[in-house]
């Protein structure tokens, strides 16, 4: 009886163990890290995100094209574990973005007469994870906590 208990234990602890291993290498950026993404994949994917904004003036949603204006706040909209640049009056519209292109355009936006420089909004959708990335890209573009204004509700 002592043998079939430990040997259930046993088990138990060995399964728990399996599961955090395999636990780590699914880590996707919405859960804190990249490391489970391809990087050749990621590239690609940069890269068109890239192709996008440098060949194009305009942010282009499904139903109207809206020219982009200079604006003195840079707004992200985070839906699941993405990005996307838009305008608060229209946050539905606008363009997927990564966040090394959030960290460019934040460092470049001025900021608005009562010192905020980027807004966030968040879909019902948006995951922790995606928000600490995105914290953690402004700060590492020089954007102060001061500086950033986070609606709480949704925008769904």
């Amino acid at each position: 009886m002592k043998t079939r208990t430990k040997a259930a234990g046993g088990a138990l602890i060995g399964a728990a163990i399996l599961g955090a291993w395999l636990m780590s290498l699914w880590k996707t950026p919405g859960m804190g890290g990249a490391e489970g993404i391809d990087p050749l994949q990621q590239q690609d994917r940069t890269a068109r995100v890239d192709a996008q904004l440098t060949s194009s003036t305009t942010i282009r949603d499904a139903e109207r094209t809206t020219p982009v204006t200079p604006s003195d706040l840079l707004t992200v909209v985070i839906h699941g574990d993405q990005f996307r640049l838009s305008e608060e009056d229209d946050p539905q519209s606008g363009l997927d973005v990564s966040l090394a292109e959030i960290k460019r355009k934040a460092s470049d936006v001025p900021g608005n007469d009562r010192g905020i420089r980027v807004r966030i909004l968040k879909e019902k959708s948006a995951q922790a994870g995606a928000r600490a990335d995105l914290y953690a890209a402004l700060t590492d573009a020089g954007v102060k906590r001061e500086e950033i204004q986070e609606r709480s509700d949704f925008i769904d």
